[in-house]
């Protein structure tokens, strides 16, 4: 067996840039997670509208609820979020002079 050379900092002694631009290319990747995330809640959209949504695809609507769009109503309807939230009702209580 061959033993490989390896030394994570070697990269920095030859004066090379960090992070390198193969490493840009994984982090540019890494960030595009919300831009596959915002694909699947289009296609669960979809399938809201055409009315063939599956329980499974309703469960994983629930699970992306926090990467829905606070006025998007229809989403956030169907994922079963509540339409006012503690934070908004604590805002409108009745001691400060707001209504529901």
């Amino acid at each position: 067996m061959k033993k490989l050379k390896s030394n994570r900092l070697s990269h920095l002694a030859r004066g090379e840039e960090f992070p390198t631009p193969a490493q840009k290319k994984i982090y540019a990747a890494a960030e595009t997670v919300p831009a596959k995330v915002a694909r699947r809640l289009e296609y669960l959209r979809a399938e809201l509208r055409a009315e063939r949504i599956s329980h499974g695809e309703l469960s994983e609507l629930q699970s992306l609820a926090p990467y829905i769009a606070p006025d998007d109503v229809e989403l956030l309807e169907a994922a079963g979020v509540p339409e006012h939230t503690q934070e908004r009702a604590a805002q409108h209580t009745p001691e400060k002079g707001g209504g529901l």
